[in-house]
């Protein structure tokens, strides 16, 4: 059996730019400190002027700085990579509240995704509500898909099964 829901799974891009610095740390005597790591950060304003000071640049700790941006707090972000790296990696192109319990954390997840649609607009990244497809394979599977798309379109999911030969 074949189930296919617009789950309003948006797959989101950016860019990036990166540059490099080249050359030698010395101490104050002249002599060069060998292995020296360096890191430069960019910022509009000093960490000591910023209202929230945040730590990780991942999902959450963006989620975060963007919320209190949106309500005019001075924002400092720390991150201890240059790029992204961690698990925000892994399915950062998903927004896909489905896992969600019925009521107050599918509610929650709704509104995460409306506030990450709202992101990716204002940032004029490109976003395609372009849903899953999910194939089940054993009985319990096809009971847990079949029960899912009966209660779809209540909780707001477009939803359409696509039954096998054998079901």
């Amino acid at each position: 059996m074949l189930i296919g829901c617009l789950f309003s799974g948006q797959t989101a891009f950016a860019q990036s730019t990166y540059g490099t610095i080249a050359g030698t740390v010395r101490d104050s005597s002249g002599a060069v400190i060998a292995g020296a790591k360096v890191e430069i950060q960019q910022q509009a304003h000093p960490p000591s002027a910023a209202r929230r000071q945040i730590v990780g640049a991942g999902i959450l700790g963006l989620a975060h700085a963007y919320v209190a941006a949106s309500r005019g707090d001075r924002i400092a972000v720390f991150e201890r990579r240059p790029r992204a790296l961690g698990a925000s990696v892994r399915n950062f192109e998903m927004i896909w509240p489905i896992g969600q319990p019925n009521g107050e954390m599918h509610a929650t997840a709704m509104r995460s995704r409306e506030l990450w649609v709202d992101v990716l607009q204002k940032a004029r990244l490109p976003h395609f509500p372009t849903g899953s497809l999910h194939v089940t394979y054993r009985a319990d599977e096809t009971a847990v898909a079949r029960e899912f798309a009966e209660i779809a379109p209540s909780l707001g999911y477009e939803c359409q099964r696509w039954k096998s030969p054998e079901s």
